[in-house]
């Protein structure tokens, strides 16, 4: 059976705000909207391959419910991973911290994620999940057109073309918005789903139980100062010849230097 991963993550609702210590305040959370389209992509697979579906999120211990709505729309199994050690992570701590979930959990084919999330809008998570398990990734899939238990073909967005690739599983894919048309649960669905839970992974069931690893601590990167953004000044219009304009921006600019 083709087993398929998918990375959700629970984003703040409304306006992204941070503590004094630059951490994300997690107060009423919501899924990350890109990430419907990750997992619509999955249960797709799932619908045409009889594949295996299980979704894997990072998240504080209030956001279990939402996992009656993943359930509802067809996932198999929900892990919530969750633990105090894990709070504070940047992109390399929770990319880290999700490759040694799922690798934790099960041998998957395929690892699905969004291209990108809406609170630290990084689109990096999911090339340093692969990075971390040390398997080919690829970003902006468009479309998925072969599924095999050892490769995948799938087509991927450049700038001005389309392109097709045959990747070897297992791999991440990192899949664009506005691909697939996210399915809406039925009532019988979201009957059966309120009677399911999210398994719960913790730093203690992870193979590399080390805190130093994780959170906070095992981050890379630091937030040093949080302040408002500056309004930008109103702009001036300035007419004339292309050797006038080039000699205004030329005098600014030696303006700002002294």
């Amino acid at each position: 059976m083709i087993k398929i991963a998918v990375c959700i993550k629970q984003v703040p609702k409304g306006d992204t705000k941070m503590d004094n210590n630059g951490i994300l305040i997690r107060n009423e959370l919501t899924t990350n909207p890109y990430d419907y389209y990750a997992l619509e992509f999955a249960l797709q697979l799932k619908d045409k391959y009889n594949a295996k579906v299980d979704v894997f999120t990072l998240a504080p211990p209030k956001s279990s419910e939402n996992f009656k709505e993943q359930f509802a729309l067809g996932v198999d199994e929900c892990y919530h991973i969750v633990d105090n050690a894990f709070k504070g992570a940047d992109v390399f701590a929770t990319s880290y911290t999700l490759a040694s979930a799922i690798s934790s959990t099960d041998s998957y084919n395929l690892i699905i994620c969004g291209r990108q999330t809406t609170d630290g809008d990084t689109s990096s998570v999911g090339a340093s999940i692969a990075e971390n398990l040390h398997i080919p990734s690829v970003m902006y899939v468009q479309a998925i057109e072969k599924l095999c238990e050892n490769t995948i073909i799938v087509d991927r967005e450049l700038t001005n073309s389309i392109e097709r690739l045959e990747v070897t599983l297992p791999a991440i894919i990192c899949v664009d918005k506005d691909t697939v048309i996210p399915r809406i649960p039925t009532l019988k669905n979201k009957l059966l789903a309120s009677k399911k839970c999210a398994k719960t992974i913790t730093l203690a069931d992870l193979k590399d139980n080390n805190p130093l690893h994780y959170g906070e601590v095992g981050s890379k990167t630091k937030v040093v100062k949080i302040y408002e953004e500056t309004p930008l000044e109103k702009g001036i219009f300035i007419d004339g010849s292309t050797e006038e304009l080039a000699n205004f921006i030329i005098k600014k600019a030696n303006e700002i230097k002294k």
